[in-house]
């Protein structure tokens, strides 16, 4: 084999060949093995020596003294070789070359490549049509293609931009979605995640109408619910990351931008927004009711779902202003459920729902245009009732180690073991309202008798320690060990004087009657609605379908690679979100394929079971001299066979190629 320079007619570029010499009939004949382009470049010098390595390697011949420059270049045209396979090269010369005397001893297998979850994920790909909805957003084959590698890697491995071209040597995508993938470049990925975020909206809808149609959804249940993420770094160029102190993930110490989620009642994204990092909850809702507004502007208002903590005084009046006039469901705050805390006790209540792990009793009544709903769960009250514990018995251990330096430290002084008190009060708020924390500084006070003999040097000390300690300038330690010191110094003098030195108190013990209230409310919880038409379970089962919404943030977080995020720049930030959405609408689309078919598992279950599932190149040397090459898939097993068959895969006619040399 041999390499050349072909110049091609329609361009001053000329395209590099690697051509075969061959003898048929007696004569000599050149043969083109792969065409690999314009933009394939390898230096003159080593062309003979690839060339050398291609051969040696195609037929599996054992290769000595070769550089890793030039094996590098040869594995890439092999994989060239393989991946096109049209060439005569690569056909059948005679009806009797399946049939061959090979040895067995030398047959190998090279360049695996996992396929299990590839292959499922290009199946979701394709049912959702999100090719087709690329190409309307003006795409070109290949930015679709490159579009498709950067979601699936999401999907599968949650790399960054820098790590996919690394990864796509680790897993068949040149095999199964586009033959150049290993060549590809990191800036290709940061490129296409550019244009993914230009045709976000657009993308959005069609893809949610795509799922909505594929699986007859409903649309009119909308779920909303934020979270966070967070970076790492400071992140200066980034003007939506923001500090937060009650970053939902207690990592305080990053910077963080907020995502808002509108999901459908099966846990499909219909919709995203990225807000900075200090918005809140509540603040949050204006902008989203303006863009469900916008969305439903031809149809039916949805009926929208959210927790608490979007649950506010003036979003309530917002919702239902006449501007928007939605329907709702909703959780009420905590202090709405104290207000109803008798009702909770003496309420007659029905049973909707009970199984060995949970019980919940409900019981429904109407105020002015609303329904309330109160609930008793003993699942919840039972997580709570732990909850509670736990953080009861951490505040306690702070103040035992509090109580522990006042008596011990020397420096710490009275205002800074009150600051410790409230710092420890508002940390743990939730038990600490039911906690009286009391705390009593040391006194120091002096007495000289009648008789004694005043000596200014001792009752100036004792001025001066005084002064300082009650403009808190001393520690009770500091000023104990001070007393003691001067005591032995002047042992007559302060014989005379008599001190009263009384030691600090820190105490705490429960309020019971609060204590008792809290115990009383554990597990309940109060849900109110405009609507009408629903009788009590029918409400309650609406409402749970918040659990989506945290299922979809947990997909999001711990299998989709949303956080930490590594980005410098605003767009990408945006664009690493985004991508991040479209592979969870995948995962969704997969999941909800196999509950449809009576199968509970989990996509990173699915992906554990198939990634044994994978691609290889067989090299089988023969009698007759020649060595026969076959790329193809491993025969599945049980396992996979059963995850293929209810996602309805064609795993019987993944791609094939064969090449006789």
């Amino acid at each position: 084999m041999f390499f050349v320079n072909k110049k091609n007619k329609n361009s001053q570029n000329s395209v590099l060949q690697l051509i075969e010499s061959r003898r048929i009939n007696g004569k000599p004949k050149q043969e083109i093995v792969v065409s690999l382009g314009a933009d394939f470049k390898i230096p003159k010098r080593l062309r003979k020596e690839v060339a050398r390595v291609v051969t040696e390697k195609l037929k599996d011949q054992k290769i000595l003294f070769v550089s890793k420059q030039v094996e590098a270049i040869a594995d890439k045209i092999i994989r060239r070789i393989q991946e096109k396979g049209n060439s005569s090269h690569l056909k059948r010369r005679d009806e009797n070359e399946d049939i061959q005397e090979v040895y067995i001893d030398q047959i190998n297998h090279t360049y695996d490549r996992i396929v299990g979850p590839l292959v499922i994920g290009d199946s979701a790909w394709k049912s959702v049509d999100l090719g087709s909805i690329l190409e309307d957003c003006g795409f070109n084959d290949k930015q679709t293609k490159i579009a498709e590698i950067s979601i699936l890697n999401r999907l599968i491995s949650q790399d960054c931009e820098s790590a996919i071209p690394s990864w796509t040597k680790v897993f068949a995508v040149s095999d199964l979605i586009y033959p150049q993938a290993e060549d590809l470049p990191k800036d290709a990925y940061y490129r296409i995640s550019d244009k993914l975020l230009d045709k976000k909206t657009k993308i959005e809808d069609m893809l949610y109408e795509n799922v909505r149609g594929l699986f007859n959804l409903d649309s009119s249940i909308i779920l909303y619910d934020l979270t966070n993420t967070y970076f790492e770094g400071q992140c200066n160029q980034i003007h939506k990351a923001k500090f937060n102190k009650n970053q939902k993930e207690k990592r305080t110490d990053c910077p963080q931008i907020v995502i808002a989620l509108l999901i459908d009642g099966e846990g499909f994204v219909i919709r995203h927004k990225i807000f900075d990092g200090k918005m809140s909850d509540a603040k949050s809702l204006r902008k989203i009711l303006h863009l469900i507004k916008l969305d439903y502007k031809n149809g039916e208002m949805p009926t929208l779902i959210f927790d608490r903590g979007v649950t506010s005084k003036e979003n309530i009046e917002l919702i239902q202003s006449s501007d928007f006039n939605f329907k709702y469901i909703i959780a009420s705050r905590n202090n709405t459920e104290n207000e109803n805390a008798e009702e909770f006790v003496n309420a007659t209540y029905t049973t909707i729902r009970e199984d060995k792990s949970n019980k919940v009793e409900v019981f429904m009544k109407k105020e002015k245009n609303e329904h309330y709903l109160l609930c008793k769960s003993s699942g919840r009250k039972r997580k709570e009732e732990s909850m509670r514990s736990l953080r009861e018995e951490r505040m306690i251990g702070e103040l035992e180690r509090l109580e522990r330096i006042t008596f011990t430290h020397k420096e710490i002084t009275t205002p800074e073991v009150d600051q410790k008190i409230g710092r420890i009060r508002e940390k743990y708020l939730s038990v600490s309202q039911y906690y009286d924390i009391y705390y009593k500084p040391g006194e120091f006070n002096y007495k000289i008798g009648k008789d004694a003999s005043s000596n200014k040097r001792v009752l100036n000390i004792l001025k001066n320690r005084k002064d300082k300690f009650d403009r808190n300038e001393i520690s009770y330690q500091n000023l104990r060990a001070d007393i003691d010191k001067f005591t032995k110094k002047y042992p007559r003098d302060f014989a005379e004087i008599e001190m009263k030195l009384i030691t600090p108190i820190l105490s705490y013990r429960t309020e019971e009657d609060k204590l008792e209230m809290k115990k009383s409310l554990e597990g309940n919880y109060l849900l109110r609605t405009n609507r009408d038409d629903l009788d009590e379970k029918t409400f309650w089962n609406i409402y749970t379908m918040l659990t989506k919404v945290e299922h979809a943030f947990r997909h999001l977080k711990t299998d989709l690679g949303l956080r930490p995020n590594y980005h410098h720049l605003d767009e990408r930030v945006d664009g690493h979100v985004f991508i991040s959405i479209l592979a969870y609408q995948l995962l969704q689309t997969i999941e909800y394929t196999l509950r449809q078919r009576n199968c509970a598992l989990s996509w990173t279950s699915v992906k554990r079971i198939v990634t044994s599932h994978t691609y290889s190149s067989i090299t089988i040397p023969t009698r007759s001299g020649k060595t026969i090459r076959l790329r193809k898939p491993g025969k599945p097993e049980a396992v996979h066979k059963n995850i293929y068959n209810k996602l309805n895969i064609d795993y019987e006619n993944l791609p094939v190629s064969k090449m006789i040399i």
